[in-house]
């Protein structure tokens, strides 16, 4: 998100996918899909389907003490939210996945809390996904360590699109060509002001408009027919009977393409535009017909 290079950065798309940005519906949500989907692994009944679920379990259970904070999560708990915990089955208090399976069966069975315990994660879901897995929650790591093994894992357990992917990395090559979906319709359409040095434009290889020729855009069919008029359309009037440098250059649409001399080039000598300038650099770059004057419509002879 922070990398020098524009192209390695998510998009805004990505970014508001991240859990960061997640409803507390949404992230109570994921944690209960989970929870199935690692029940379900444990207990060897998990869809064949799901080829990563048999190392869910060893995954979520990495650094568990870490992630927990501690290796008792159970005595983190209030009072009212012990009762008729273990009633059905016991609970490992050094078990991310048996904490996850808590907090679910928490959720599921939200009425059944005792009156106390209601009062205390209402608003649901808000308060709840707040108390156990929120900065300032019970398990504030639960929640992005469970993404960061999902996200390994490929878990079905997420929604599809709706799953945060950070941009792969890319070669060199990959590097000098924007993604589709970014370049946008106008891309490389236009040449940019610091034509010719590229180490002068502050946005470098993330520049939107051309340096050169090359860097032009070709495959707009409709920018190609426009240009095609213009070229048909220029030559019945203005055509050269000799092919010369005078002759309008093809694919150029403004009319005033070389029908006077560039101002810089006079007074200095040269022109950072080069070979881009729509003005003559020379008397024998000016195109039959047209004056022999300045882009400031001043004749040589300073008249």
């Amino acid at each position: 998100m922070i990398s020098s290079d524009p192209i390695r950065r998510p998009n805004c798309e990505s970014i508001l996918d991240h859990p960061f940005f997640w409803t507390s519906e949404r992230k109570l949500r994921f944690l209960v899909n989970l929870s199935d989907r690692a029940s379900s692994a444990k207990a060897g009944t998990s869809s064949t389907q799901d080829k990563n679920d048999k190392d869910l379990i060893s995954e979520l259970e990495r650094f568990a003490s870490i992630v927990l904070e501690g290796d008792d999560w159970i005595s983190k708990l209030p009072k009212c939210l012990l009762v008729d915990l273990e009633n059905r089955r016991r609970y490992s208090t050094r078990s991310v996945v048996d904490c996850l399976r808590m907090i679910r069966n928490r959720a599921n069975h939200f009425r059944e809390l005792t009156p106390q315990a209601q009062s205390m994660l209402s608003p649901f879901p808000e308060s709840f996904v707040n108390y156990f897995v929120g900065s300032n929650g019970l398990f504030p790591k639960l929640l992005l360590h469970c993404f960061e093994v999902s996200e390994r894992k490929r878990s079905s357990v997420m929604i599809e699109n709706q799953r945060y992917r950070p941009p792969k990395n890319t070669n060199k090559s990959s590097k000098n060509n924007v993604s589709n979906n970014r370049k946008g319709a106008r891309y490389k359409t236009k040449m940019c002001q610091f034509v010719g040095d590229l180490s002068k434009c502050p946005r470098g290889s993330a520049c939107r408009y051309a340096h050169d020729e090359s860097e032009l855009a070709s495959s707009n069919s409709e920018r190609k027919l426009k240009m095609s008029r213009d070229i048909s359309s220029d030559s019945t009037g203005t055509s050269s009977s000799s092919g010369s440098a005078a002759s309008p250059r093809p694919g150029v649409r403004n009319e005033r393409y070389k029908t006077s001399l560039c101002r810089a080039w006079e007074t200095t000598g040269s022109c950072r535009f080069a070979s881009r300038c729509i003005f003559a650099h020379g008397i024998e770059e000016l195109r039959d017909g047209c004056p022999t004057t300045t882009n400031n419509n001043r004749t040589l002879d300073g008249n």
